[in-house]
């Protein structure tokens, strides 16, 4: 009864202000009951208790109960201590001590109760607040009785796409801040049109996919999925004057968390 072993990010977002809550699908599995028999030594003595059947969402070792008739034609049971693994699962039985040959036997486990919620896998974002991405999914709990791989649902990013047009689009870079005038957003397309762009170094630079745009009144924030420039005027600054330059913004688009398993097999 498998849980999750490990996690594969395919992008890490973009626009969060905290630590989203991360939520895996229940297991496939539900509560079944372990099953059993008695193994016998060339005596014909109990030597051992052969697991046919783990069973699953066991959350503490079940008794078992070994029934048998003897060589003597004498009826008895003796109860016995098992183990269990982290995913619920039973692995071991204690070996009844009965000296007399067995002539027949059973082997009855207490049912488990465990739920899907007792089994279900937790995991923990890890997030940068530089750059306000999640860098890492940690498996805090790998549970159990998953048999294909699980849905993983992180919640939203921050989403505020309101630019407003005549306010300033800022996105922030380690050395130095690109700046430009918002001329224009479409809601439909999520397009961000910006003109008189320049650097705040007063070098040339390009906004770039890594980092979001700000609008500075509105607060505003969008991940660009890609820039498109239409018109360049260099200015005396050695940025861009009267630069046109359409943006694919979105703080919902970057990554569909309602897809099955969007970071890989687990």
């Amino acid at each position: 009864m498998a849980g999750i072993s490990s996690i594969s990010m395919s992008f890490t977002g973009a626009n969060y202000l905290s630590v989203p809550t991360v939520t895996v699908s229940d297991p496939d599995l539900s509560a079944s009951t372990a099953t059993g028999s008695v193994t016998l030594n060339d005596s014909n003595i109990i030597s051992g208790i052969t697991i046919s059947d783990g069973g699953a969402f066991y959350t503490s070792a079940p008794s078992v109960t070994v029934s048998f008739t003897d060589s003597n034609g004498q009826e008895g049971g003796i109860i016995v201590g098992s183990s269990i693994n982290i995913d619920g699962t039973v692995t071991s039985v204690d070996i009844p001590v009965y000296n007399v040959p067995i002539v027949s036997s059973s082997v009855v486990f207490d049912s488990a109760t465990g739920t899907d919620s007792d089994f279900r896998a937790t995991l923990t974002a890890v997030f940068d607040s530089d750059t306000s991405t999640i860098t890492n999914l940690i498996i805090t709990d790998s549970g159990g009785g998953y048999t294909s791989d699980p849905t993983i649902t992180i919640a939203a990013p921050y989403t505020n796409l309101n630019y407003e047009v005549g306010d300033l689009a800022q996105q922030f870079n380690p050395t130095f801040n690109m700046v430009g005038e918002i001329q224009g957003y479409n809601d439909s397309s999520r397009e961000l049109t910006v003109i008189r762009v320049g650097a705040s170094d007063g070098k040339f630079h390009e906004w770039n996919t890594t980092n979001p745009i700000v609008g500075l009144n509105t607060g505003a924030s969008g991940s660009v999925l890609s820039v498109r420039e239409v018109q360049t005027e260099p200015d005396a600054g050695g940025g861009t004057s009267g630069n046109v330059t359409d943006f694919d913004v979105s703080a919902l688009e970057f990554i569909d968390f309602s897809e099955t398993n969007p970071f890989g097999d687990p």
